[in-house]
């Protein structure tokens, strides 16, 4: 879990099974644009961490859709019953 939020999910509470292979992006090819869009995304969260800004920052999925040009959240609850930060 994040440093500070016991509530927030973990990577196994938003992927609990290891998805089928899908293609990479060597296979698939990434747009620049979209790479030094998630940067610059990611720049922020970082400021935001630093100053305490951090409601919701755990707790949130950002989907960034590139090619349509839109961007949408998604709230992410903890498992409860996942096996890595679930009760015990």
């Amino acid at each position: 879990n994040p440093p500070g939020d016991p509530d927030a999910p973990c990577y196994q509470c938003l992927v609990p099974e290891e998805p089928p292979q899908a293609g990479d992006c060597n296979d698939l090819g990434v747009l620049g644009a979209v790479t030094h869009l998630t940067a610059s995304h990611l720049a922020l969260l970082a400021i935001r961490y630093v100053l305490g800004e951090t409601r919701n920052m755990f707790s949130v999925l950002t989907i960034m859709e590139g090619l349509a040009g839109q961007t949408r959240a998604v709230s992410l609850p903890k498992d409860p019953a996942c096996s890595v930060c679930g009760a015990d």
